[in-house]
């Protein structure tokens, strides 16, 4: 429970930079292009449906107010087709054949992703004056599989088809990679 605990509160504040900074840049990087000035982004944050549910759902708990069962039944129903969906949506943009020229940016970036994971999760597991248990799921959470939401901020933003089979095609390399490490740790390491 306790460890359940911890990977919620790293959740949480991934949720925010994924649903928010990501969704920011998204968007400015897109074909529309979003302009930098508060209001336009303040804008399309309120677009940004994830984030607005954790917006709201936190002011709700921090308010103490409980909504009535026949919601949280329907909401709990709903969240069901949430792993299937997701699964469906990378499966459609999976594609293996890649260019010779996204090879190195990929490279690139799962280099530097897994790179860092493991330079700041070790750094700060050896470093964090608090329980073994924390420190694991910091060490742990920053060697997850990227956001899958990288691959619908695409769809959204209009990118280009063989730029969302990459995505697609990283976020699901980055499972693979994630199992691996994951089992290694588990089993040799810690």
């Amino acid at each position: 429970m306790e460890g359940l605990t911890y990977f919620s509160m790293f959740d949480v504040g991934t949720s925010f930079v994924v649903f928010g900074i990501a969704y920011i840049l998204g968007s400015y990087f897109s074909a529309e292009g979003l302009k930098l000035k508060p209001i336009e982004i303040l804008k399309k944050l309120g677009k940004s449906i994830p984030l607005m549910t954790y917006l709201i759902a936190s002011i709700l708990n921090f308010s103490h107010i409980q909504l009535p069962d026949t919601i949280i039944n329907v909401a709990g129903t709903i969240s069901k087709a949430n792993m299937p969906l997701s699964l469906l949506l990378l499966g459609l943009y999976l594609n293996f054949k890649l260019d010779k020229q996204f090879i190195k940016p990929m490279l690139k970036f799962l280099t530097f992703r897994y790179g860092l994971g493991l330079l700041f999760g070790f750094g700060l597991y050896l470093f964090l004056p608090y329980n073994q248990m924390y420190r694991f799921t910091v060490l742990i959470g920053l060697l997850l599989p990227v956001a899958a939401s990288a691959l619908t901020f695409a769809v959204e933003f209009k990118y280009s088809a063989s730029s969302t089979r990459l995505i697609a095609t990283i976020s699901n390399i980055t499972i693979l990679i994630s199992i691996a490490i994951l089992y290694t740790f588990a089993n040799f390491i810690l």
